[in-house]
């Protein structure tokens, strides 16, 4: 078999793994989170580039790929490191849910204890300088 889009499926693999660096970096240090996403999302586009060039190429080529265990294991690797993404990004999802139900919790408490959601409140003091 030649290299036809060989070379594609190993710049899917390297993608997929700097995004798994990303995420395992980010689950180290969270304050880095906003420095990341771009990144991520930089490689995010990039895969589906290189999946639209796998895509346009000649589907001989592609069937003789299949059949490659080099490309087997490259797909391998690749969903490897897609399941583990997958898996932090949930991780990731459920910590924001609970972060929101506590701030959604506090937001009541707040309220019941002060009223805030009472619009109609008047000033308790006046401003002497006005």
């Amino acid at each position: 078999m030649d290299n036809g889009n060989m070379h594609l499926y190993q710049e899917l693999l390297e993608c997929t793994s700097k995004q798994r660096q990303i995420m395992d970096d980010l689950s180290i240090n969270l304050e880095k989170e906003g420095d990341i996403l771009p990144f991520f999302l930089e490689y995010f586009e990039y895969w589906d580039r290189i999946t639209e060039a796998i895509g346009n190429s000649k589907p001989e080529e592609r069937i003789e790929e299949y059949e490659s265990q080099a490309l087997l294991n490259i797909m391998e690797s690749i969903n490897a490191n897609v399941e583990h993404i997958h898996a932090q990004l949930q991780v990731k999802t459920d910590h924001t849910g609970s972060d929101l139900r506590g701030v959604r919790t506090q937001q009541k408490v707040l309220n019941a204890y002060y009223n805030l959601n009472n619009k109609d409140q008047v000033a308790l003091y006046f401003d002497a300088r006005k």
